[in-house]
């Protein structure tokens, strides 16, 4: 592997059509730092709610299980994982369909990648939010919607503050 693979998920493996299997922006770092990462917000999400009882109360994270240490931890990793995993997809499809890594495309399929760049982590985090707290389908479904719109606002305002690309 040469040194500018180095630490990419895909090691630079370029496959039958020519194109990298995820690209250059998927790293090693990101895709265990995520979970890492998690692992140690999420206790910290848990004190928080710990604190204030409407809230607990509120979190459907601890609707079937006790809030805990460990849990928060393992928990933590879980969403970490999934979003580092649901990352992937999307960039293989890109790469396969000949769009470079961090780039973007018009019309409708275009319109699709972006709308599917601003929820394919959310789905999975939502799915393990149900499984934790039995939550109904309906509420996924609505959890997935403002996911996704609070990805784009929360993108927009990184922009006006001039530390991240326009995504739209």
């Amino acid at each position: 592997m040469s040194c500018e693979h180095y630490g990419k998920i895909d090691g630079g493996k370029i496959l039958s059509d020519g194109e990298r299997l995820f690209g250059q922006n998927k790293t090693w770092k990101g895709f265990i730092g995520t979970p890492v990462i998690c692992m140690i917000v999420f206790p910290i999400w848990g004190f928080i709610c710990s604190m204030n009882k409407p809230m607990l109360s509120l979190c459907c994270f601890y609707w079937e299980y006790d809030n805990t240490l460990l849990y928060n931890i393992l928990i933590g990793g879980l969403i970490g994982l999934v979003y580092a995993v649901l990352e992937l997809p999307n960039s293989y499809i890109k790469r396969r369909m000949g769009i470079n890594s961090g780039k973007r495309i018009n019309g409708v399929i275009g319109s699709l990648f972006k709308l599917y760049d601003q929820i394919d982590s959310i789905i999975g985090i939502i799915l393990i939010m149900v499984l934790a707290g039995n939550m109904p389908l309906v509420m996924y479904l609505f959890y997935i919607i403002e996911g996704g719109i609070t990805h784009v606002l929360l993108n927009c305002l990184l922009y006006g503050l001039r530390l991240r690309e326009c995504i739209l």
